[in-house]
């Protein structure tokens, strides 16, 4: 029994120690100017957070932020690894954020879990490799509800951990803000609804007012922790 609970513990703290702590926020506070790349799936691509991020931010630090939002809506992970070429390293990010794993669970795409694992090493590894300096950043994102949790076949959990495994294997930042809407969903629906109408896409309100502070806070952690 002894043994097994120092193993966890090992374990445990060797997970722990694969996670980078975020230096992209040290590096504002340091006054660098930095090109950010933000890089996924309509939540991105049309989505309220990158430029509420970068002002926030800039309210923050004397640091400055080149965003460049390169995300496309409807897309895969599998379209991410074949444009990443053009629309993240011929743009030369410091730092980089990724998201895809909600589409990926859809239905009609056909991918499955396995499939978004292989595809988030494949985009790590193209940008580890011609951008050795550059900081990836994953990211889960919203939670779906309705005919947009039905079409992810009620296994978006299985995708987002997909993510969190990447992460972990790579000792890259990971921003989990899955789990933090399926709390919002369980203690006031009323809010979740609110933030999230149409069962898929944050509203501004909800950027600003629920992703914003969820985020900032995970980067200006001493280590973005992965959760399970």
């Amino acid at each position: 029994m002894l043994r097994a609970v120092i193993l966890f513990i090992a374990s445990s703290l060797l997970s722990a120690s694969l996670v980078a702590a975020p230096q992209f926020t040290q590096r504002l506070a340091n006054g660098e100017s930095l090109t950010v790349v933000v890089y996924g799936t309509s939540l991105t691509e049309q989505g309220a957070w990158p430029e509420l991020m970068q002002a926030e931010l800039h309210r923050r630090y004397k640091g400055r932020i080149h965003l460049i939002n390169g995300a496309m809506s409807g897309q895969t992970s599998k379209w991410g690894v074949m444009n990443i070429e053009d629309r993240v390293i011929q743009k030369r990010p410091d730092v980089l954020f990724i998201e895809f794993a909600i589409n990926d669970a859809h239905r009609r795409f056909e991918i499955d879990v396995d499939d978004t694992r292989r595809n988030f090493r494949r985009m790590v590894q193209r940008v580890k490799k011609a951008l050795p300096e550059c900081e990836i950043i994953l990211m889960t994102m919203s939670d779906a509800k309705g005919e947009a949790e039905y079409n992810r076949q009620f296994r978006l959990h299985e995708y987002y951990q997909a993510v969190r495994d990447v992460a972990a294997e790579n000792g890259l930042t990971l921003i989990d803000l899955y789990p933090q809407w399926q709390r919002l969903r369980l203690g006031d629906e009323g809010l979740y609804d609110r933030y999230m109408p149409d069962g898929l896409h944050p509203t501004e309100e909800a950027a600003r007012h629920f992703i914003i502070p969820a985020l900032i806070k995970e980067l200006e952690s001493q280590k973005s922790p992965v959760r399970f």
